[in-house]
């Protein structure tokens, strides 16, 4: 059974505290986590430079597609909820 709280637990370590700031500041800003940004005319994607990473991260440690999870699309959901929850607690603080 997939344990959200651990989850949470090892996405907060896994981003660290700087990640969160720049995702709450995404958040804030863009009302997305993983917008597409633009630097020096070139578009970067956060959700492939960032989402990615931390999806997969988070897959190996605990194994969650198609395990828990059946499909993808549903886990991108299920992590990028988390990181919603997560930043949105972050502000409150």
């Amino acid at each position: 059974m997939l344990n959200n709280e651990e989850v949470k637990k090892e996405l907060i370590n896994y981003i660290g505290e700087n990640n969160i700031k720049m995702f709450s500041k995404f958040y804030k800003e863009k009302k997305t986590i993983f917008p597409v940004i633009v630097e020096d005319g070139i578009p970067i994607s956060i959700n492939l430079f960032y989402g990615k990473s931390i999806r997969n991260y988070i897959n190996e440690k605990f194994n969650i597609v198609p395990n828990e999870i059946k499909n993808w699309t549903t886990y991108e959901d299920y992590i990028y909820n988390m990181l919603v929850n997560i930043v949105k607690e972050y502000d409150e603080k």
